[in-house]
């Protein structure tokens, strides 16, 4: 087996953060690649990598990751730093000369990680916890229109978007498990009792 490449069974995570060791394409993806895509270890990780390109400017191996990390992270119990390095043995540190396949898989795990927070958002507001249709769009149409960014603006949420999100509804499908309700009520003008009612079904 050729030790640069992932296997098939590599997460996405894992071979995000393996093409990040690669100074040109974190430079490339880093204002869209964020540390709040990564969970527990892997955002240590990516705490790391960053570090590395922001202070030296170099590609990284495995090595020099496990390296850096220890220094970074001296107080961390052994048993935390092996599972560390244990993620670090299966970083592929090998990007193509283009970069371009790279790129697609960072992109959808970006549109996977969106996803995510669209559910989020979507959940607070059916439940009343939030009323931010604006940022809830704005996620929207940035999936939609396949326009990447780590920057959020606010836009006023228009009643009739069927169409749209029966279109969301279509793209996401193809990431995560995805349906949708409609509903004869605007969730603001629904009663707490009439939100939990409405939703709960779908949430528990």
């Amino acid at each position: 087996m050729n030790e640069n490449k992932p296997s098939r069974n590599t997460s996405i995570e894992l071979q995000v953060l393996g093409f990040l060791l690669n100074n040109d394409f974190y430079n490339r993806v880093k204002n869209i690649v964020t540390r709040d895509m990564f969970e527990g270890r892997y955002a240590t990780l990516f705490d790391t990598i960053t570090y590395a390109h922001k202070n030296y400017g170099t590609n990284l191996s495995r090595d020099q990751l496990d390296s850096l990390f220890m220094d970074r992270n001296p107080a961390m119990p052994s048993s935390a730093k092996h599972e560390v390095f244990d993620i670090i043995a299966q970083l592929s540190e090998h990007v193509s000369d283009t970069g371009d396949l790279e790129l697609d898989v960072t992109k959808n795990f970006w549109v996977r990680d969106r996803a995510r927070q669209i559910g989020e958002k979507a959940i607070a507001i059916f439940t009343g916890e939030s009323e931010h249709f604006g940022e809830l769009k704005t996620l929207i149409d940035m999936v939609e229109d396949g326009r990447m960014s780590d920057k959020t603006t606010y836009s006023e949420m228009d009643k009739d978007a069927t169409q749209k999100a029966f279109q969301l509804v279509r793209q996401l499908q193809a990431h995560r498990p995805t349906s949708l309700v409609v509903l004869n009520k605007d969730v603001k003008d629904m009663t707490d009792d009439e939100r939990r009612q409405t939703f709960q079904k779908y949430i528990d």
